[in-house]
């Protein structure tokens, strides 16, 4: 089996959710014997794909592009220039499955399989039109003039090219259950619509991780931590990171935040506060942490930031749409407060007690079990075997 896989994301160096998905995917792929090939769509300043990787990465820079509508005035003429190196791809092996992001990689990846003969996995990782409706709602308000506008024709060209994407696969994938709700409730063909989770590579940390990374970081030992993860420039993430600096972390001068993520924004962080930004990995600072802090007012699809906190045994409270669409028992795996403003009062509850530390502690590496990348890497190894016979 030869998949091509055709993204927006660096799977090369994979830093944050979506490319985490897709770099996971791919390898549990290689690893059940599949040839893998990848074409990234490369979004404007973002950096080549490093060379040398467990995947033949072939950059295709996307020009300058805005709203969503110029995206699909663009998506014929990007098509043709994927369909040329596909052609070349596929004459070194012929391609047998097509996998790519939903919506606008799966319009060009389904040209793309009708001329190689191959089939389609449309891979979404959230109802993309779901979320991006959350994310306009505020700044759509605050526009003037044509804002309003030029929003909701974005969401209907968004939706119509999520609803095309998945009507023209021969197999589409989503984390979550809500997400097929979502595609449902906006006229989409969500019984299409099969569910494979996120997972997490994240292991419980090595003896002396902790003590090493607190020293790196000149904390104390006792000194009372919590984490924060998220690749920042995306926006639910840059406003939980913005709630902690601004309602959180005043409330508990005591505790240490860390700030891991990508592209953080300025941000007014009181002393207690540490904005670390993009990190190699993330195991020593999840190693350093008492707690995780999920404090994010909107989304879709599933943190994959809870299922690594989880994995490395800490303690998580969450907004209930930061722990949507994962299986949990509240109390015992999760803490879970909907008010922003009362996260502060619950964090510093919590590390003060003890007892239930130490349940949410076993309860979160119960929870992960079932989100290991090996798992779910092999799940979807089989579904490609049996969709590409």
């Amino acid at each position: 089996m030869h998949v091509l896989a055709i993204t927006v994301n660096d799977v090369a160096t994979p830093h944050y959710g979506g490319a985490l998905r897709v770099a996971h995917l791919l390898h549990g792929l290689r690893e059940h014997g599949a040839d893998v090939s990848v074409i990234r769509l490369r979004p404007r300043g973002a950096p080549p794909s490093a060379a040398g990787g467990p995947f033949a990465v072939h950059d295709i820079p996307l020009p300058p592009l805005g709203e969503m509508a110029a995206v699909a005035a663009l998506t014929a003429a990007l098509g043709r220039r994927v369909d040329r190196l596909a052609r070349r791809i596929h004459a070194g092996r012929p391609i047998t499955v097509v996998q790519a992001d939903v919506p606008w990689a799966a319009l060009v990846g389904a040209r793309v399989a009708r001329a190689l003969g191959a089939r389609l996995v449309a891979l979404a990782h959230n109802c993309e039109t779901d979320l991006a409706a959350q994310m306009a709602a505020g700044p759509a308000r605050r526009l003037p003039g044509l804002g309003p506008l030029v929003t909701r024709l974005n969401l209907a060209v968004l939706r119509a090219a999520e609803a095309r994407a998945l009507a023209v696969a021969d197999m589409a994938l989503t984390p979550a259950e809500q997400d097929r709700a979502a595609m449902a409730r906006l006229g989409m063909a969500a019984e299409r619509v099969g569910l494979l989770p996120n997972g997490t590579a994240v292991r419980q940390p090595e003896p002396g991780l902790r003590a090493t990374a607190r020293r790196e970081l000149g904390l104390a030992e006792d000194a009372p931590v919590a984490i924060f993860v998220g690749r920042m420039d995306y926006p639910p993430n840059r406003a939980a990171a913005e709630a902690i600096c601004a309602q959180i972390a005043p409330r508990c001068p005591d505790v240490t935040f860390l700030l891991v993520g990508y592209n953080p924004p300025p941000l007014a962080a009181p002393p207690n506060v540490r904005v670390l930004g993009g990190v190699p990995a993330v195991e020593p600072f999840l190693a350093a942490a008492d707690l995780a802090v999920v404090p994010v007012r909107e989304g879709s699809g599933t943190r994959i930031k809870i299922l690594d906190a989880w994995a490395a045994g800490l303690p998580v409270i969450a907004t209930p749409a930061g722990a949507s669409g994962l299986s949990f028992q509240p109390g015992e795996q999760i803490l879970i407060e909907p008010a922003i403003e009362r996260f502060a009062a619950r964090v510093a509850a919590l590390l003060a007690d003890h007892t239930l530390m130490q349940r949410l502690a076993a309860g979160a590496l119960e929870a992960a079990r079932p989100y290991s990348w090996a798992t779910i890497g092999r799940r979807y190894a089989g579904a490609l075997t049996g969709l590409s016979r």
